[in-house]
C-alpha cells in the first residue's frame, strides 16, 4: 500500500535541484522533466511508480477515490535523460492508462 509519507515528497523544482546536486555535472546529460497523466480505477499501481521511476505530483489525486471504483486522474512526474516515454503496456496491464504526456528541459 502507498505510504501517506510518500506524497509529501519534495516539489519538482526541489526534486530537480536534489538530481543535479547529486549527479557527476561533468558526465551529466541534458535532463529533461516528463509529467504525464494517467487514469484509471480502484488501487493504483504504486509498483509503477517505481519501475517508471516517477512520483506522484499532487497527493490528493492520488488518494482521492482510493478503494473505489470511481474514474481518477493522477499526475506524475520523471526526470529522465534524452527520450523517455512511459512503460504505456505496463500501466494497460494494471488497467491504468497514460492519457497525456509533455516535457520541459530541467
Amino acid at each position: 500500500m502507498f505510504n501517506r509519507t510518500m506524497a509529501s515528497r519534495p516539489s519538482p523544482t526541489s526534486m530537480h535541484e536534489y538530481v543535479l546536486e547529486r549527479s557527476d555535472t561533468a558526465h551529466i546529460r541534458k535532463l529533461y522533466t516528463f509529467r504525464y497523466k494517467v487514469q484509471g480505477k480502484g488501487q493504483f499501481p504504486v509498483d509503477m511508480l517505481r519501475y517508471d521511476s516517477a512520483w506522484v505530483e499532487d497527493g490528493s489525486d492520488f488518494y482521492r477515490g482510493e478503494g473505489s471504483n470511481e474514474l481518477r486522474t493522477v499526475t506524475l512526474s520523471a526526470i529522465h535523460h534524452g527520450s523517455w516515454q512511459p512503460c504505456y503496456d505496463r500501466w494497460r496491464s494494471f488497467g491504468w492508462f497514460v492519457t497525456s504526456t509533455a516535457t520541459e528541459n530541467v
